[in-house]
């Protein structure tokens, strides 16, 4: 898993968080950038 969040800190630790937690998430909520990426999982 990778994740582009460049200039996006907030975004860079939710999806380290979210990486860290193996969470399983739905990709059309995690393209869906109106959904904070803390409350994709």
């Amino acid at each position: 898993m990778a994740a582009d969040v460049l200039n996006r800190p907030k975004d860079f630790m939710a999806v380290r968080r979210l990486i860290n937690q193996q969470a399983v998430v739905d990709c059309e909520r995690l393209a869906d950038e109106t959904i904070p990426l803390r409350e994709v999982a």
